[in-house]
């Protein structure tokens, strides 16, 4: 009984995991597009906007590592 109810936590937060990786994603996407906005304007050089370009990637860097760590999370917990 309590190895089905440790197997059943163990699936509860894999799924949860699971769940967390499909919003990161979503975010990490918007972060790259947000990204690409700010350093490939049309207008050239003078139409980067450095700042932005820098807050967005740190913020994608910051989300892809934490994308990283979800899964290897979730890989540790389903060989167990």
């Amino acid at each position: 009984m309590k190895d089905n109810m440790t197997r059943l936590a163990r699936l509860g937060a894999i799924q949860e995991k699971r769940q967390a990786l499909a919003v990161l994603e979503v975010q990490i996407d918007r972060l790259a597009k947000d990204l690409s906005l700010a350093v490939f304007m049309d207008s050239g050089v003078e139409s980067i906007d450095i700042t932005a370009a820098r807050i967005h990637f740190a913020e994608l860097c910051s989300k892809v590592d934490k994308y990283n760590n979800l899964k290897a999370e979730i890989k540790r917990l389903e060989n167990v």
